[in-house]
């Protein structure tokens, strides 16, 4: 059935839902949304088809995709083909750093959803996240804020990166790449 509705996900408006109805008022019509997801690994592909399950065992609304954003240096094709086959959009990035020393050099390729703007809206998540319900109602937050949980270990403001709802735009990804390649500490370089 699941992959029945997402064969016509390039047809959203004809897949009625709550989901679908609310966010085209907050949005416009035919808005696509998605749960993103990235991979610099073949091992974050295996996570990536266990978390996608685990959305689709709890019911995910069939007018929102399932995308991840893979580097393509480190990404077998055979496991690329085996998210295309359980319906998982690929999209393929190139590198995002310029030191491959770092341990989080790759890390700061998951910021590249904010480039997705054929997206009304996002909900990423690290694919190492375990959701225990449906996570559908993120979608319906404030459009104008990002969402994110706080870095509670750190003197504020800061978030996590773990998880975020967000609208995507190109000028805060660029924005957030220039601090990181500016060397903080953290190994985005």
């Amino acid at each position: 059935m699941y992959r029945r509705h997402l064969a016509q996900r390039d047809r959203v408006q004809t897949i009625e839902s709550p989901i679908r109805s609310a966010v085209e008022k907050l949005y416009y019509p035919n808005a696509r949304i998605a749960y993103v997801l990235y991979a610099t690994t073949d091992q974050h592909v295996c996570n990536t088809l266990i978390l996608t399950s685990l959305l689709r065992e709890y019911g995910i609304d069939p007018s929102i995709e399932l995308v991840v954003f893979v580097t393509t240096q480190n990404i077998a094709e055979s496991r690329k083909a085996q998210l295309q086959y359980e319906y998982v959009r690929v999209i393929s990035l190139g590198t995002v750093h310029q030191s491959p020393l770092s341990a989080w050099a790759d890390s700061l390729a998951k910021l590249k959803i904010l480039n997705a703007t054929e997206y009304a809206r996002l909900i990423y998540m690290d694919n190492d996240m375990i959701p225990r319900k449906n996570l559908d109602h993120f979608v319906l937050l404030n459009k104008y804020f990002p969402y994110a949980p706080r870095a509670y270990w750190l003197k504020q403001p800061f978030f996590r990166s773990t998880f975020l709802v967000l609208e995507p735009k190109p000028s805060t990804f660029e924005a957030i790449r220039a601090k990181a390649l500016q060397g903080n500490g953290y190994g985005f370089t």
